[in-house]
């Protein structure tokens, strides 16, 4: 958990709502020690958002690496 102080590259951090295995408070802790990262709950979505929710997952990706890359 301390380790991910140490990117120092644009993150994008992901939570499934429904995820109980890793729940929305602990990915959000995670998320906040990467400095400028960003943090995104994905509604109906449980600990495999690319299964539960693929077509939002993929939306959040391109505009993060659109925002990251130019």
């Amino acid at each position: 958990t301390r380790e991910v102080a140490g990117i120092d590259v644009p993150t994008l951090v992901v939570a499934g709502e429904a995820d109980l295995s890793t729940p929305v408070p602990l990915v959000k802790a995670t998320a906040e020690r990467i400095p400028g990262a960003r943090f995104e709950v994905i509604e109906g979505a449980g600990h495999i958002p690319s299964i539960d929710q693929p077509a939002i997952l993929a939306a959040l990706i391109r505009q993060h690496l659109e925002q990251a890359h130019g």
